[in-house]
């Protein structure tokens, strides 16, 4: 690519003090998504030539085929991917997120349980606001006390916004419940040289809430820290920094782990005959995107 994110790792310090360093200069909110993927009870498993199977290859390739129809890019065959593996061992490997129902509904269930308390917490408070500025005439304390209604009203308010919150959760993930083998994202990971290539992405429609693609990153990062790494690439992003470019989100995922955004040379076309090039650049693309329609139906 052109224009592709990396992120400085240093070797030369301790594994675990380069990860907690590299971790606090991530985003707030990356942090946050990375926590809240865990949280949701997801888990990162690592395949490569030694321990992958046909099971793991369809479930990548299906992740693949999807983000390909959402996305309209082509996608490459499973064999590819095979191949990839097979013949980069011990260099390539497969990461796949995985989605666990029970930790997600234990927490959210927890979650429920606490707000129920805090709401009935909440609502004696308001009680006693109200009993305590029965027959008041203390100017000031009608005030603390009117002041205590208010802060318990607004409280009871969010504690049920909380409560509704909960319960629509745990009823649209009830549709996972008998799922034991859920991956929502995968990708290909390459280490060579003291650098990690996130080569390929792919992610599913579904529970795209639960942030996998924020703990599938640091996943990888973590391992190329392990391996004595010196950078981690996330590879391609658009030239266009604008927030209105359509591609603006992938750069802004990539740039909330903190890396640098890096600009090669690119490539450049040599011009031997002006009139077949300008038809290949105009009906090009037209083909490219009737392949891809044709392709990922």
């Amino acid at each position: 690519p052109n224009f592709v994110f990396r992120l400085n790792l240093d070797p030369s310090k301790d594994k675990e003090d380069e990860k907690k360093e590299i971790y606090e200069g991530f985003t707030s909110k990356t942090r946050y998504n990375i926590k809240v993927a865990e949280d949701r009870g997801l888990t990162c498993e690592v395949y490569d030539k030694d321990n992958i199977n046909d099971e793991i290859l369809d479930k990548f390739q299906e992740l693949m085929e999807i983000t390909g129809k959402r996305d309209n890019f082509i996608v490459r065959r499973r064999e590819y991917f095979k191949d990839m593996i097979d013949k980069l061992y011990p260099y390539c490997r497969i990461y796949m997120i995985k989605y666990n129902y029970d930790k997600d509904f234990k927490r959210l269930t927890e979650k429920f349980d606490a707000q129920q308390k805090n709401l009935e917490r909440f609502k004696n408070k308001k009680e006693r606001a109200i009993l305590a500025l029965k027959d008041e005439t203390d100017e000031s304390k009608i005030e603390r006390n009117n002041k205590k209604l208010s802060d318990a009203e607004k409280n009871i308010e969010e504690s049920e916004r909380q409560i509704k919150g909960f319960e629509e959760r745990i009823k649209e993930i009830e549709q996972y419940k008998d799922e034991k083998n859920l991956y929502v994202s995968g990708s290909v990971y390459l280490y060579f040289g003291g650098k990690g290539w996130y080569l390929y992405g792919a992610s599913h429609n579904t529970l795209r809430d639960a942030m996998p693609n924020f703990l599938m990153q640091w996943s990888m990062i973590q391992d190329t820290i392990d391996m004595g790494g010196y950078m981690y690439d996330f590879r391609g992003v658009s030239g266009d920094l604008n927030p209105d470019n359509p591609l603006y989100g992938l750069y802004k995922f990539k740039k909330g782990f903190n890396g640098n955004f890096v600009e090669f040379i690119g490539e450049y076309d040599l011009v031997i005959d002006e009139f077949l090039y300008k038809m290949f650049k105009s009906l090009f693309p037209k083909f490219k995107e009737m392949r891809n329609k044709i392709r990922n139906r």
